[in-house]
């Protein structure tokens, strides 16, 4: 599995930004090991035909993979897992077409979905009494496009860092916007 896996074309866009396809990748990280479609489906609680559908899409997009097939009482058993431990989309030259077809893929509540998932876990951190610190912070940031470019880079070095564990180091929930308003 790589680190980072880059997702230019916009089928592979589509198909990684789809909510549900977002827990379903959500539940394979949980489960650090490749896993049946039946597996990943009773975890979710959903129906493993729905599953199915979304795994077909992500396995044609490249972000899942087969990896090895087991015959578990007479039928044949599939494991599947994420292609990469973090995927990035990179800006692309898409046809505004192709950026209205996106925008409709995902939508607002969706992404309020992923804030209102955060907003749960940072004041669950506030209610737990831990002595563990919760920075919240919100500014107005002027960046040359070059700082923006080294402000991503320092991000995404956070980010794989992360992945580095040790005894001493505390895991923190990490949500992070940077959008353009000119």
């Amino acid at each position: 599995m790589k680190e980072v896996k880059e997702l230019t074309t916009m089928s592979a866009i589509k198909a990684y930004s789809d909510p549900f396809r977002m827990i379903i990748l959500k539940t394979y990280y949980k489960f650090s090991r490749p896993a049946t479609v039946k597996q990943i489906a009773d975890d979710m609680s959903e129906v493993p035909a729905k599953v199915h559908y979304h795994v077909k899409k992500l396995l044609e997009s490249d972000i899942l993979r087969l990896v090895h097939t087991k015959e578990v009482n007479g039928i044949l058993a599939k494991f599947y897992e994420p292609t990469a431990k973090c995927f990035e989309i990179k800006n692309a030259n898409f046809r505004s077409s192709e950026i209205e077809s996106l925008n409709s893929n995902v939508s607002h509540k969706d992404i309020a979905e992923v804030f209102d998932d955060h907003k749960k876990i940072v004041v669950d951190s506030l209610n737990s009494g831990s002595d563990q610190k919760t920075f919240i912070m919100s500014s107005e940031l002027h960046l040359s496009s070059e700082e923006y470019k080294d402000l991503v880079a320092y991000i995404e070095n956070l980010h794989n860092a992360k992945k580095r564990k040790s005894a001493k180091k505390t895991t923190y929930k990490f949500l992070t916007t940077l959008s353009a308003s000119e």
